[in-house]
């Protein structure tokens, strides 16, 4: 993982997974990440920057996940990119007040 400010005063996070489930890990890791950054930034006083996660390769899994997860689907995505802009949402607010 890689975390450093922008000369545009931004945190920016980088995360390289080597091997990946998509829906078992991936999504949470996602959320996790972007939990991290965000406190990360707010200590600092910076807002937060870009997000990205690499995979050298993931598995995007056929059937029920850990937990009787349900079949990937577009409500999954959804609720990841939801959950991503809420975290991104309250970074900013805790950045400005």
């Amino acid at each position: 993982m890689l975390l450093r400010a922008s000369s545009r005063h931004e945190l920016y996070l980088t995360a390289v997974y080597r091997y990946q489930f998509f829906i078992q890990k991936a999504l949470g890791n996602f959320k996790g990440l972007a939990r991290l950054q965000a406190c990360i930034a707010r200590e600092v006083g910076i807002p937060v920057g870009p997000l990205v996660c690499h995979a050298t390769l993931a598995i995007l899994e056929e059937g029920t996940g850990e937990g009787g997860q349900t079949r990937w689907g577009r409500r999954a995505l959804e609720s990841v990119v939801t959950d991503c802009e809420a975290i991104l949402s309250q970074a900013g607010e805790q950045a400005v007040a």
